[in-house]
């Protein structure tokens, strides 16, 4: 009876284990998505605030970029660049809203990514042997620096905002 029971125990390894452990946030992430409006539903139209920057695509037609006015059973009301515009509901094929951008947080990414690998160039190449006038710590100091000062501006310059969908007409 004791082999059965030491076979039981050290079947169950760390993969099972992490199976069991996740298994129920994987189910109410699941739950969480099913109840998610679907985009072909107006209501999450009428839901946006005044001011949010949207898009709206009509057939036939250039989307239009602009800043929402309102939402009513039939219309949608924007401003843009152009003028003041209202669509009719029967003709929107798709609405936009414009998601947050994220620059400062990819600023701060590239600039870790940045001073690691600046850093990671500064053990490697800064050996001095003979004749030393800047100390190695100084080096991968600086290069640390650069590499950090790099990294956040390309971090900076690529944004990660773009559009979510809110309405699609079925």
């Amino acid at each position: 009876m004791t082999e059965l029971s030491t076979l039981s125990r050290t079947a169950v390894g760390p993969a099972t284990k992490l199976v069991c452990r996740s298994l129920p946030a994987f189910l109410v992430s699941a739950l969480a998505l099913v109840a998610q409006s679907p985009a072909g539903n107006w209501t999450n139209a009428k839901g946006l605030a005044p001011g949010t920057e949207v898009r709206v695509e009509v057939a036939g037609q250039a989307a239009t970029h602009g800043r929402l006015e309102s939402v009513t059973d039939d219309s949608i009301a924007l401003t843009s660049a152009k003028s003041q515009q209202t669509f009719a509901r029967q003709q929107i094929v798709r609405i936009s809203q414009r998601k947050a951008g994220h620059r400062a947080r990819n600023a701060l990414i590239g600039a870790g990514i940045g001073a690691g690998a600046g850093l990671g160039v500064g053990l490697a190449a800064g050996r001095c042997t003979q004749f030393c006038i800047v100390s190695p710590g100084v080096i991968r100091g600086a290069l640390a620096a650069v590499g950090a000062v790099v990294g956040g501006i390309v971090g900076a310059v690529f944004p990660t905002g773009g559009w979510k969908e809110v309405y699609k007409k079925a």
